[in-house]
């Protein structure tokens, strides 16, 4: 886990200061970060898309094993409503992935998810997940919570207990607002 949750809370930057950037932390093998990404959802990411769009948002990236599987996670910005003029920022799981090889066994994809529920974001994270995704089942039995965004092309998830109508506000504004960033071709996620 980048940064170790152990040692260093994952919690949104100061002001001014800046995320981890996943093309240069030499912690970060970035080109099997992007090959494990690409097997995963079987198409192609467009990495300058992709790291333009979560730049300075990174919070954390979880391994497991060989880079065998993956999250990517964010710090997303809600759009300001009467509500909550200054809304807070959203723990975002932006990418889940697991090498097509591990998929089925649920031990990799477990070892991330425990990861990330238990070390890294406990209070809660969201994402959304298209509604035709086989992988959904899997999300259904882990979230604590689901949601059909307008539109009918995406389910939002959440594993924060208790959730407040302003932060389920937030969690909306922030799933309708993200913009998919692969290349032309392949299957939708």
């Amino acid at each position: 886990m980048i940064p170790d949750p152990r040692k260093e809370a994952w919690k949104p930057p100061a002001l001014g200061q800046t995320t981890i950037s996943l093309h240069g932390d030499t912690r970060i093998d970035f080109s099997r970060l992007h090959h494990l990404i690409n097997d995963s959802f079987r198409r192609s990411l467009d990495v300058n898309d992709y790291l333009a769009r979560i730049k300075d948002k990174v919070a954390g990236v979880i391994v497991a094993g060989e880079y065998e599987g993956g999250a990517i996670l964010t710090w997303e910005t809600p759009t300001p409503s009467s509500a909550s003029p200054f809304p807070r920022p959203v723990p975002y799981l932006d990418k889940f992935a697991v090498l097509q090889r591990s998929q089925g066994s649920a031990g990799v994809a477990d070892i991330v998810w425990q990861a990330m529920v238990r070390s890294c974001f406990p209070s809660g994270v969201c994402w959304r997940s298209r509604q035709n995704n086989p992988v959904n089942k899997w999300y259904f039995e882990r979230a604590a919570g689901t949601w059909n965004l307008p539109g009918g092309q995406w389910t939002m998830f959440w594993t924060t207990a208790n959730l407040s109508n302003e932060r389920w506000k937030e969690y909306v504004s922030v799933c309708e607002a993200v913009k998919p960033t692969w290349l032309s071709g392949g299957k939708p996620d």
